[in-house]
């Protein structure tokens, strides 16, 4: 776990001496700084470090074998297309695991850089609450949820033609990134109505109950029998619904803040079926993202006394580090302990 924090106490460290240094643009730097020691560390990993790393690098040397089209496991073509590249200029394994860290991290990174208020606490965010250690194991998702983002810029600015190529794209790296298409009707939904917030809070607790009756609809439609699983993963479900109902209130609804509050909703939505399917919680991930802008701002709409946007920022770091621990310090899809690649 050590490398981890190490990651996270130099990116505040980095941020606190950006303040002080003149720069033409300061957040640039920061945010430029911080995604190249994000892929350094995940670049020098052990090949085993991260739950699908192993079969990712099977399937990359598989890929060497075959043809450019040629079936590779469950891979998407386009990913199929991108290791066949790398395999025929005999980049090494190593090599492959930079340039996948690359792939993963860099929308994510310039995502910040066109939307965060507060890059170094969204940065925390995305570091401690699942999202950065999923993208150790889950590879092409994370490519994907990557495009989704560039696509929501897409959808913010109305280019509805490249935010549809961007999502196609995305689902050519993961089929479920196919979701991302309702952020255009989500992007027209203005909720502005209490009243309705506490109705759709509703609609929750109605969901919780029938949720598993769906669950087993669905595996009798298609076929699929076992399919309710029972994940435990009620904090995410009860996190995700709080920063929703918190930021419904709180938080103006106007562009782009309208999309993220209605994405967070989706998110929890998902997430509540996701307590009886670990795939369905999977595609909730795309939409739970905006966790990490609109928790920063939460805090600025919260109060206007400093020494109390000071407590809330303290306890917000202190959350971030103990829910972190909580869910990767045990080992969560196998990033934890992080081993270099030269042990």
């Amino acid at each position: 776990m050590i490398p981890y924090y190490g990651l996270i106490l130099w990116t505040g460290t980095l941020y606190g001496g950006i303040k002080h240094v003149r720069l033409k643009d300061k957040k640039k730097t920061f945010v430029c700084l911080a995604f190249l020691s994000t892929v350094l560390l995940q670049s020098l990993r052990a090949e085993y470090v991260g739950g699908d790393m192993v079969q990712y690098l099977r399937g990359y040397e598989l890929s060497a074998q075959r043809g450019w089209l040629d079936p590779v496991f469950n891979f998407e073509l386009i990913f199929r297309i991108l290791i066949h590249t790398l395999a025929v200029f005999h980049v090494p394994r190593q090599g492959f695991i930079a340039i996948m860290s690359v792939l993963c991290q860099a929308p994510i990174f310039y995502f910040f850089y066109r939307r965060a208020k507060n890059p170094c606490l969204s940065i925390l965010i995305y570091f401690t609450f699942g999202l950065f250690t999923f993208s150790f194991s889950g590879i092409r998702q994370m490519i994907a949820i990557g495009l989704f983002l560039l696509a929501v810029l897409q959808a913010e600015e109305e280019q509805w033609l490249k935010f549809t190529a961007l999502i196609l794209l995305a689902a050519m790296f993961h089929k479920s990134a196919l979701i991302g298409i309702v952020v255009w009707p989500l992007s027209k939904i203005k909720v502005k109505n209490h009243i309705v917030h506490f109705l759709m809070l509703g609609a929750f607790i109605v969901e919780i109950f029938i949720a598993p009756a769906i669950i087993q609809v669905a595996a009798t439609l298609f076929d699929s029998y076992n399919t309710i699983q029972f994940t435990g993963a009620y904090a995410c479900f009860l996190l995700y619904a709080l920063i929703w109902f918190i930021s419904s209130l709180l938080i103006r609804c106007d562009a782009p803040w309208n999309l993220y509050i209605n994405c967070m909703y989706l998110a929890a939505a998902i997430q509540c079926l996701g307590l009886y399917h670990m795939n369905i919680g999977r595609v909730g991930y795309y939409f739970a993202f905006f966790e990490c802008l609109l928790i920063p701002e939460l805090i600025v709409k919260t109060t206007r006394s400093r020494e109390l946007k000071l407590m809330l920022y303290v306890g917000c770091v202190a959350f971030c580090l103990l829910y972190f621990y909580k869910n990767t310090g045990w080992g969560y899809l196998g990033v934890s302990p992080y081993v270099p690649f030269w042990k």
